[in-house]
């Protein structure tokens, strides 16, 4: 499957918070900027960036029909995508630099794992939904 301008703009959001992130992690710049403030805007470019792609990641699902996501895709997003909530909200409440690490490290994961099932996936079917008749 090819990608489109959405999966730009969510490669866009994940790079710009990833480096938003270590410029201040490094001290290089935002030096001053609390861990609360950097984290909401990581948290911020972090939905942008899933939000961006979402239609594709339905199409690919087959509209969310089951059978179409392999489970340990499944597991490991569902696990990832929660590493990121409680990281950020963590990150945003205590100000808590490890937990703003971690919403950095679990969104360039996620980002890296749904762009590498686009690339790898067939083009979508259209599947057709048969009516079931009950006698």
């Amino acid at each position: 499957m090819r990608l489109t301008w959405r999966d730009g703009a969510a490669a866009l959001a994940v790079a710009v918070a990833t480096l938003g992130y270590l410029l201040w992690s490094t001290g290089t710049a935002f030096e001053t900027t609390s861990p609360r403030v950097i984290a909401l805007g990581v948290f911020a470019l972090g939905v942008v960036g899933c939000t961006a792609a979402a239609d594709r990641m339905t199409e690919m699902d087959g509209a969310g029909e089951r059978g179409h996501t392999p489970v340990w895709f499944t597991v490991v997003t569902s696990t990832l995508g929660a590493i990121a909530l409680v990281g950020g909200l963590t990150a945003i409440i205590a100000a808590n630099q490890s937990a703003l690490g971690a919403l950095v490290v679990a969104m360039i994961a996620l980002w890296v794992l749904a762009t590498a099932r686009q690339l790898t996936s067939a083009a979508p079917t259209h599947h057709v939904h048969r009516l079931r008749t009950h006698h």
